[in-house]
């Protein structure tokens, strides 16, 4: 058996695909890789991995610094593993000497010295275990606190990466009963081969075309032979464009069938490109949309069944036709939107990125697609796409605020990741605590707040500024000289000595510059105050070994507010203080060069 099997809390099978049917769904692992490698690089450990626990088997998804010729198996489940038991736990499994402790000493790879050292973290949600994202080594290690955090940070960023891709699949779900709903409609496919020409049409457009299969041509020219010559140069171009640029092709034609009737038809295609880009083959679908326009319900039954919402406008952009899931989503029936002008329905469309997409598809004739939210009382985000028809515009779209949500969730948890390595970088790059601490304002700035005060607790308990930073450079020398002077004379009910006193953060949401007033005690401080206009205040206690060593202070001016959801560590979870003072504060007495505080500091 391989290390890293067991070291993943697997046995390998006999095949990747092996395990119980249905066991677990496909997980898009390029996120995955990325938390993954960046967990290794941010603790400094040689291997790092995500793994999926399903019912009765483990999975290992994503990993980084795995042995040469070891892949990424879907494995069974042993009860006798490292990740088996972090899986098992609520909070991180620390092992620092694979050889020594008694949960992992029996194992082979620490007996012959493979694995020496394993930090991994439960994927929870809720009280259920989703998997275990861990880091190893072959050596012995002493986890620090920072190391658990980190990983335990990133674990937050796995689940995210893990529901977005769960509201991805829900999509592609979606998308594919729209697809067996238009299957059930009559909709023939084709398939050209530009390489070689040939052109294969199924059985259901072979009778939409009015074709026995020994008299097709299966080719290009044999499909434009039935066309009516007036529709034959657009259908042309149309495929030209798709073939030029790698897109798609979408053209509504009229058929000229060997028994003498007419037929209007819609196709659509999308080309498929070789590495290089260019296309070399064409696959679409077609569907009789004759009955549409002799008004038969034929066509609009399948819209009804579509889980997706659609509507069509006429070319002044009046509702013509709404199905089910359209009078949902857009919260009125269609009795009231049938003739109505959508700008005026929904005026928030007019000047949009919706008219600016609509009137795009009816001035080039081509399809849109795009992204795009309505505010209040839709509230949403939507995937829209339209395409001109003769007689105005379809439209089809989905509703992906959740899928937004996900991908707004990764990308501050990324940001999150950024600012905690960036933040260890300035604070372990010098030597001298005191310095790194003042570090600590202008590395906050402007991610989480405006601007900052980094205080530090005296060996005799007294209180001083060390640090300060502004979002707008010019400012920063007024927030020195507020800090210079803030402690003077101040009022005990200020911030800073509650955070102080009680070890938790402590502030105000709003009318800071109020509270401010009212605390402190220098007329100048009060001036500086009030010229700096803070709106919102934090107080975080920066605490090491069960005493608070120092205080952050964020401020947040009346553009931007407070923070929502909250920018600072909850309670109880203050920000980690390099190095410590030499005597633990006791009170609040200022030193030579710090004022005495009466109360706590804004």
């Amino acid at each position: 058996m391989d290390v890293v099997a067991r070291q993943a809390g697997t046995t390998p099978t006999d095949g990747a695909g092996s395990g119980p049917a249905g066991a677990h769904r496909p997980v898009d692992a390029t996120g995955l890789e990325r938390l993954a490698d960046l967990a290794a690089r941010l603790v400094g450990a040689p291997s790092a991995q995500v793994v999926l626990v399903h019912d009765d088997v483990h999975e290992v998804v994503a990993a980084v610094g795995l042995p040469p010729g070891v892949e990424q198996h879907r494995f069974e489940v042993p009860e006798d593993t490292l990740c088996h038991l972090a899986a098992s736990e609520e909070r991180a499994l620390v092992v620092r000497d694979a050889a020594r402790d008694p949960r992992s000493a029996r194992f082979p790879e620490a007996e012959r010295g493979e694995l020496g050292s394993y930090l991994g973290v439960p994927l929870r949600e809720g009280e259920r275990t989703v998997g275990v994202l861990c880091v190893y080594g072959p050596e012995p290690r002493d986890w620090s606190d920072h190391d658990v955090a980190s990983l335990q940070q990133l674990g937050a960023s796995a689940l995210a990466e893990l529901d977005l891709a769960r509201v991805a699949d829900e999509v592609e779900r979606t998308r594919l009963r729209i697809g067996l709903a238009i299957d059930a409609a009559g909709v023939g496919g084709w398939d050209w081969d530009l390489a070689t020409g040939e052109l294969d049409w199924d059985d259901r457009l072979l009778d939409i075309f009015g074709v026995e299969r020994e008299d097709f041509g299966r080719s290009i020219d044999a499909f434009s032979s039935y066309l009516h010559p007036d529709d034959v140069d657009r259908v042309g171009a149309a495929l030209q464009r798709a073939i030029d640029t790698g897109g798609t092709y979408e053209a509504e034609f009229r058929v000229l069938r060997p028994d003498g009737h007419e037929r209007w038809v819609q196709g659509r295609g999308r080309a498929l490109c070789d590495a290089e880009g260019r296309t070399t083959r064409m696959i679409g679908a077609a569907f009789d949309t004759t009955d549409v326009r002799d008004g038969d319900a034929r066509v609009a039954r399948v819209l009804e069944s579509m889980s997706a919402a659609f509507y069509a406008l006429d070319r002044d952009f009046r509702f013509t036709y709404v199905n089910a899931e359209a009078e949902r989503l857009l919260g009125r029936p269609r009795d009231e939107l049938l003739g109505g002008s959508v700008w005026e329905l929904f005026p928030a469309t007019a000047g949009s990125t919706f008219e600016e997409h609509y009137r795009a598809a009816v001035a080039t004739g081509e399809q849109v697609a795009f992204e795009a939210h309505y505010p209040p009382p839709l509230d949403g985000w939507y995937e829209v796409r339209a395409w001109p028809v003769p007689d105005g515009l379809s439209v089809y779209f989905l509703e992906i605020s959740q899928r937004r949500q996900a991908q707004a969730q990764v990308l501050a948890a990324a940001a999150r990741l950024e600012l905690l390595s960036r933040t260890t970088h300035q604070l372990t790059e010098v030597l001298d605590a005191r310095t790194a601490v003042a570090r600590l304002a202008a590395t906050v700035v402007p991610d989480l707040a405006d601007w900052s005060v980094v205080t530090l607790v005296e060996p005799d308990g007294g209180l001083r500024d060390v640090g300060w930073a502004h979002r707008d450079p010019e400012r920063t020398r007024l927030v020195e000289r507020y800090a210079a002077r803030r402690f003077v004379d101040l009022a005990p009910s200020a911030p800073v000595l509650e955070a102080l006193r009680t070890g938790e953060p402590a502030g105000l949401a709003r009318d800071a510059a109020a509270l401010l007033d009212r605390t402190l005690g220098d007329a100048e401080a009060r001036r500086l105050a009030a010229e700096l206009a803070p709106e919102a205040l934090e107080v975080l206690p920066l605490r090491a070994h069960g005493r608070t060593l120092g205080m952050l202070t964020l401020f947040w001016g009346p553009e931007r507010g407070a923070p929502t959801p909250r920018t600072s560590p909850p309670r109880g979870r203050s920000p980690p203080a390099p190095g410590r003072p030499s005597t633990t504060p006791g009170s609040t007495r200022s030193s030579a060069t710090s004022p005495r505080p009466s109360s706590a500091a804004c």
